[in-house]
């Protein structure tokens, strides 16, 4: 089947979907901040302070994440890249968000610092 060229996106476009990729990235980690507290004392309420290793292991998953993205935008295209991430990370938010442990909801972070990593690693589309 041959290649099907794809048609770039105008200016507004790119700039409104750079936006919207760098913004879920600060928004996933400044939107944990209010709730910190009431999930210490759901998750682990014997130690409340192990309920901030749900921002380090986002920020660990996206230093992971950090050695992937080029080599996969590379490989699978920076277009399929971010829709896959996207997908992944939706994925990873509604089992960080049912999670019923602290270590489920650490792992989902860490799954959704990957994919939020691959957006932005492959934020330029072509």
């Amino acid at each position: 089947m041959p290649f099907s060229p794809v048609k770039p996106l105008g200016q507004v476009e790119f700039i409104a979907l750079i936006a919207m990729l760098f913004a879920t990235i600060a928004f996933s980690i400044d939107a944990m901040l209010p709730a910190l507290p009431q999930i210490a004392a759901e998750l682990s309420p014997e130690a409340p302070n192990a309920a901030q290793l749900i921002l380090t292991s986002f920020v660990l998953g996206m230093g992971i994440g950090t050695l992937f993205a080029g080599p996969l935008s590379d490989t699978f295209g920076r277009r399929n890249v971010i829709v896959g991430g996207a997908a992944l990370y939706c994925v990873a938010a509604f089992w960080a968000w049912s999670a019923q442990s602290l270590e489920a909801m650490l792992l989902a972070r860490v799954v959704q610092g990957l994919k939020g990593e691959r957006w932005r690693g492959s934020s330029v589309l072509p």
